[in-house]
């Protein structure tokens, strides 16, 4: 078992979820905030649920097997999204999970409100210009609710229900659908994962104005619509060097600042598992030492079934 070669995340656009039209306003950041805090409290029920052991809680929107993704013991390492509209941490030590639970959901009523949400009783009753009461989130469950999110969603809907925001699950049978209408820049937020590649180059998935090809946009103005003059020089500036220490600090800063758009929740970083027959296959001739970047087949010319 090795870690796979990517991890899934929740996207959200942020010209859809934005209030006044302004998707790089505070107001807007702080709507998208209330999701993204919802649906980050119950990511440990859901992916345990789903994989077990075979995948973990990441708090970075990069995958864990990249050498520039933030560890746990690297200065400024923060659970995501666990600070509340203040700027105060959210959960402390010792909390319930119902705790937790019922924090997440005060923390999202202020990040509502800071969007500037009218709220009663605990409760949100009117949006601001731009915004809305009710949105809607895409995930490709096959229409079956199979997906290592789906828990997340319907965990958070209950959630939402009970401050005043109704959250739409779409649970999508052809993920075709999905993508069509996150390209035609429809989609207000979906569930999905990323492929990485063994360089952690964020130009591809959130510079702000590239083309994929000439076909279709590319980059961020494809999937979030960040506009972010100062993300983009750092992306530049980090791929145009060849010092890992310095990447991976520039990295860092573009992966708070990603955090701080409130586009992208990550989620899970799942294992692959690579299974033989000891009755087919001469063990000691497997690739040893496999790796999300050495696979089982590296060492193909070595491998003998048993006679």
């Amino acid at each position: 078992a090795v870690d796979a070669l990517g991890y899934g995340y929740i996207g959200i656009n942020t010209h859809n979820v934005s209030v006044n039209n302004e998707p790089g306003s505070e107001a807007s950041k702080n709507l998208r905030r209330a999701f993204a805090t919802i649906f980050s409290v119950y990511r440990d029920l859901a992916v345990s649920s789903y994989y077990g052991d075979r995948a973990s809680v990441i708090n970075y929107p990069i995958t864990n097997t990249s050498w520039a993704a933030p560890q746990p013991t690297d200065d400024g390492y923060q659970i995501a999204f666990s600070k509340d509209a203040k700027g105060e941490p959210i959960y402390t030590s010792g909390m319930s999970d119902e705790d937790k639970y019922a924090a997440a959901k005060k923390a999202a009523l202020g990040f509502l409100e800071a969007a500037g949400y009218t709220v009663a009783d605990g409760k949100i009753t009117a949006a601001p210009a731009g915004a809305k009461m009710e949105y809607e989130v895409m995930i490709p469950g096959s229409g079956t609710g199979d997906h290592p999110s789906f828990m997340i969603l319907t965990e958070a809907q209950k959630a939402f229900a009970e401050i005043g925001m109704k959250l739409s699950i779409n649970d999508i049978s052809n993920s075709s659908d999905m993508w069509n209408k996150i390209q035609a820049k429809q989609a207000e937020m979906w569930c999905a994962a990323w492929q990485a590649t063994p360089d952690p180059d964020m130009f591809q998935v959130y510079y702000s104005d590239i083309a994929n090809g000439g076909a279709a946009p590319g980059g961020s103005n494809y999937m979030y619509q960040i506009e972010d003059a100062d993300l983009d020089t750092m992306i530049l500036q980090a791929r145009e060097s060849t010092d890992q220490e310095y990447r991976k600090t520039m990295y860092k800063a573009c992966l708070d600042k990603i955090i701080d758009w409130s586009c992208e929740v990550p989620i899970y970083q799942r294992k692959e598992v690579t299974i033989f027959s000891a009755q087919r296959v001469q063990v000691d001739t497997i690739t040893p030492d496999m790796s999300p970047f050495y696979k089982w087949y590296t060492e193909i010319e070595n491998l003998q079934l048993t006679k």
